[in-house]
């Protein structure tokens, strides 16, 4: 017996439907979230930002506890400007992940993009309790907010400490924060310096482009919007 025919308007939407499944990029749809994976961080060594950014979305659709895929999605989105996406998908993690080291990270980005690019401290506050205490994270958020404040010196006491706590991969985003402080006291040496340890302890891409940005406009180069 032959079965009937779908429409042409019912297959074609049940082609988009599989297409969004897999994020948007269409070739990501017969991949599993490794391949996804893997496939964005080709794209990444390659600067192509954008189709790594589908790649990573395809994953989180196809294995939505995956906090790999939200941590360097987030990522992606900051390094291509897409900043309201990259806060979308941080919450998606807070949402769908469970308590872990890695929820916690996605905690800390998300607060730290409401500071520092939305200017917005009541979410940040509030994800302050949830952060471990006497964490670099916390040390490091809580000076971010200071530093929002324009309490430069109380800023720079709570970084102080957080770069007793932090690690490798934590410094380089503490030393920028402290660097913006010494900039708000008017002390471009230390700021200077302080960005200059900053560029030499991260590989987070978000952060380098961040840093590059700050250090022009120190240079005079251009300005940090």
């Amino acid at each position: 017996m032959q079965m009937p025919k779908l429409p042409f308007f019912l297959a074609l939407l049940f082609l988009c439907l599989l297409s969004s499944c897999a994020g948007s990029l269409p070739q990501a749809a017969r991949l599993n979230a490794g391949e996804c994976l893997a496939r964005a961080e080709e794209a990444i060594a390659q600067r192509n930002y954008d189709e790594a950014a589908g790649y990573l979305d395809a994953a989180i659709h196809k294995e939505p506890h995956n906090a790999a895929a939200y941590l360097r999605h987030g990522e992606v989105l900051r390094v291509l400007g897409k900043d309201r996406q990259a806060r979308s998908t941080y919450r998606a993690a807070l949402k769908n992940l469970p308590d872990s080291p890695e929820k916690s990270e996605a905690a800390y980005h998300l607060a730290l993009l409401q500071a520092l690019k939305f200017d917005t401290l009541r979410e940040a506050l509030s994800l302050i309790p949830g952060l471990a205490e006497d964490s670099a994270e916390k040390l490091d958020l809580q000076g971010v907010v200071a530093l929002q404040q324009r309490k430069f010196r109380e800023a720079l006491q709570y970084l102080s400490r957080a770069q007793q706590f932090a690690g490798v991969q934590r410094m380089g985003l503490v030393l920028y924060h402290a660097s913006l402080a010494y900039h708000g006291l008017g002390d471009p040496e230390n700021a200077r310096a302080s960005l200059f340890h900053a560029i030499n302890q991260t590989d987070n891409l978000a952060e380098v482009k961040d840093i590059e940005r700050f250090y022009a406009q120190l240079a005079g180069r251009g300005s940090a919007d």
